[in-house]
């Protein structure tokens, strides 16, 4: 367990990158900062008095916030220890369970927000998070998870990851989480197992935690060590572009697409919702990060909505507080989803955004204040900086700032409603950065007509914003999305094709991306550990076979990751890697190592 006088005393080791920020914000410093607050006052995403609060709250250093993991079972004591510790400075966050502020001490505040004691406290919660008893992690970035309920018998998916935090909370809520099954005889599986993990449902529970960076894949995968988390797949993929295909059980030699209960979309964005916690943003806003990034957040998420089971549920969230990263990515999404696909104007819509009341725990809209989405916003022109142009509808753009339509498949939709030119017609292409800066269509609100999306199938005031003067946090964005009907349509249904190798209706080795372990293998386990019969279920894979003599790891893997197929490239993106699965359980030692007695080869994993 933590000891956490020890990690507390002067000296510590302290990783700086997390250490509480010394420079404060100031909305007059550069042209940039005062061009900030110009564009948000002009969005109106909060009455005007409201906003002058928000600012003023934003140059406030943001307090460490922490999540004690409800799966350890040394949770309570650390909550004991910290409290012990820390005192009065330690509150609790009303809407979100197990999560505690703390708030910085006189003498830190008086050097505003640094010094040796903030130091020493983000050291101690370091070493206790590397411990699996809590997490460091932004309120507000908890919302998402909070909003999807992920829980054990679950297919869940996250898919931009990094930095492995909402991964982390959704493990844990599984972990932590009564089986999802309804049936009588799964409850009462869970109450004779006297553990959730051992249950039923964990055979058909999956946390696969994607993203396109693979050191931070890698970090989140030794985090993930300090919980129980055989229920993940870590993999390093392109968000916009990622699937995974799974071997069918009616079916034997054919595989299909695979599915998800809950995908969580916390896509990549301008991040200026974290000035508190990063005021150098400030610095460096510029509105053509938005503008780049509506782009690829609105391939994200409706590839996110295709992976989704039906009656799923998606959370497509950012750290942003622009509406052309949030409202205008959800808008377009469910436009081309619901309509573009061949939906008519009275059929019920393929995919619905749920009101607040409907999407989040009963607690947290009781105590959690925040702002709805806006139905109108401005577009800003790529040099707003400087020029402070704002562009009200797709129609008033000229010709030289329009951009092709940022989607993947907009089959049925007219060139002129996803901004790309007539051929001929169009302006010169220009360089890679200034085309991705140009503005599209699907960046504007909807305009009244026969083409557009019904207003009650995408109500945008469904849509939260976090703001800091709701809950002394950060800036956050939230969207609840489910999608409709209790099976799939025509053009989803798999086609049922073989992988490549098949060879007579047998699936080849080279199709499965893990390899469970052989009789003889299991055989020698339980010989040599005395292991029970009831071993030789359990779900093990290989995760690790270098060549000789370096040693084979057999990870506890979720069943279903038992299934998977090896992916192949799509759509120009490299095939997603894998990076790590499961929880390590036993190594077998190379034969021959000199450094390792020959009569014992196994050895457990100090995971």
């Amino acid at each position: 367990r933590m000891d956490y006088g020890a990690a507390a005393r002067p000296g510590a080791e302290v990783e700086v990158a997390d250490a509480p920020p010394t420079q404060q914000v100031d909305f007059g410093a550069t042209s940039a900062a005062e061009a900030f607050g110009r564009y948000y006052r002009s969005q109106h995403l909060c009455p005007e008095e409201e906003w002058a609060s928000a600012e003023a709250a934003f140059e406030r250093p943001l307090a460490l916030c922490l999540r004690l993991n409800a799966s350890a079972s040394s949770s309570g004591l650390a909550l004991g220890e910290l409290r012990a510790h820390f005192g009065a400075r330690l509150r609790r966050v009303p809407w979100a369970d197990s999560a505690w502020r703390l708030e910085a001490s006189e003498a830190s505040t008086a050097e505003g927000g640094s010094g040796d004691d903030g130091e020493r406290v983000t050291s101690l919660l370091l070493h206790a998070q590397s411990c699996g008893e809590l997490a460091l992690q932004e309120a507000a970035a908890m919302l998402p998870a909070l909003a999807l309920r992920p829980k054990l018998g679950h297919a869940v998916l996250d898919l931009c990851a990094a930095p492995g935090g909402k991964t982390l909370q959704m493990l844990d809520m599984m972990l932590s989480s009564p089986s999802s099954s309804s049936s009588q005889e799964g409850r009462a599986n869970d109450e004779a197992s006297g553990s959730a993990h051992t249950s039923e449902a964990l055979k058909t529970t999956l946390l696969v935690s994607n993203d396109l960076e693979r050191q931070r894949q890698e970090r989140t995968l030794r985090r993930s060590h300090g919980l129980f988390c055989a229920p993940l797949v870590v993999t390093c993929g392109d968000a916009s572009t990622f699937r995974l295909r799974v071997g069918r059980q009616d079916r034997p030699g054919e595989e299909e697409l695979l599915r998800f209960d809950r995908v969580l979309c916390d896509v990549p964005c301008g991040g200026d919702g974290t000035l508190r916690k990063s005021p150098d943003k400030l610095l460096r806003w510029t509105a053509r990060t938005g503008l780049r990034n509506h782009r690829t957040q609105l391939r994200i998420l409706r590839n996110g909505l295709e992976l989704l089971k039906p009656g799923g549920i998606l959370v497509y969230s950012t750290c942003s507080l622009d509406p052309v990263q949030n409202e205008a990515v959800v808008r377009a999404a469910l436009e081309v989803e619901n309509q573009v696909r061949g939906a008519s104007a009275s059929a019920p819509p393929r995919y619905r955004l749920l009101p607040p009341e409907e999407a989040l725990p009963e607690v947290v809209t009781k105590a959690l204040r925040f702002d709805p989405g806006v139905p109108t916003w401005h577009v800003p022109h790529p040099d707003y900086v400087n020029n402070g142009i704002l562009y009200s509808r797709w129609s008033d753009v000229p010709a030289e700032l329009r951009g092709g339509c940022p989607t993947v498949d907009l089959a049925g939709a007219s060139p002129e409603r996803c901004g790309i030119a007539a051929e001929g017609r169009g302006p010169r292409r220009a360089g890679k950065e200034e085309e991705e800066c140009r503005l599209a269509a699907s960046m504007f609100p909807a305009e009244p007509g026969p083409g557009g999306l019904r207003a009650s199938h995408c109500p945008l005031e469904s849509c939260i914003r976090l703001l800091p003067t709701h809950d002394d946090c950060g800036g956050f964005f939230v969207a609840v999305l489910q999608r409709c009907g209790d099976g799939l349509e025509e053009e989803d249904v798999d086609d049922g094709s073989r992988c490549a190798d098949d060879r007579n209706g047998v699936l080849g080795e080279t199709c499965t991306w893990l390899q469970p372990p052989d009789d003889a293998v299991r055989g020698e386990l339980l010989d040599f550990f005395g292991l029970g019969e009831d071993a030789r279920t359990w779900s093990l894979a290989t995760t690790a076979r270098g060549a000789a003599p370096q040693p084979v790891l057999l990870s506890l893997v979720p069943a279903l990751a038992l299934g998977l197929r090896r992916p192949e490239a799509a759509l120009g993106a490299a095939a997603p890697s894998l990076v790590g699965v499961g929880l390590p359980v036993f190594c077998r030692m190379p034969p021959g190592a000199e450094w390792w007695p020959p009569e014992a080869p196994w050895r457990i994993c100090q995971e």
